[in-house]
């Protein structure tokens, strides 16, 4: 879809899969948090009653979720997209913009509406922090 297209609701910002040639446009974002993950058994022959555990030393970040529209035409080529790496390109209203590697983990369509945009749900997974 070309930058001059507009859309008429959302935050004005635009999520490019550069490799893929792909531009959505955002409607709703659920920042990526972050999850420790499961503890880590450190019992040794001391201990005599209860084990002993320590948090992990590495951590993972969780997806960032967002809502946005997008050019039916692309809808195939976005779920092609799905697990190819990426630089993935957020530009924002003020005309700057922010580049992360990562991919699109998954791509779920949501109904669509006569006379609407359509609209998907995307999980992208960055390594590392999410500029939404």
């Amino acid at each position: 879809m070309s930058k001059a297209s507009h859309f008429t609701d959302g935050h004005g910002i635009r999520i490019v899969f550069v490799n893929q040639g792909i531009t959505v446009y955002e409607k709703n974002v659920t920042p990526g948090g972050k999850e420790g993950g499961d503890p880590i058994d450190i019992t040794t022959n001391d201990n005599v009653s209860l084990r002993s555990f320590a948090p992990p030393v590495l951590g993972r970040l969780t997806p960032t979720n967002v809502e946005v529209t997008y050019d039916k035409a692309d809808l195939d080529a976005l779920k092609a997209a799905v697990d190819q790496s990426d630089d993935i390109r957020t530009e924002w209203p003020d005309d700057t913009t922010d580049v992360q590697s990562g991919w699109l983990r998954d791509v779920t369509p949501n109904q669509t509406q006569s006379g609407e945009q359509p609209t998907a749900t995307l999980a992208i997974e960055y390594q590392g922090e999410a500029p939404v």
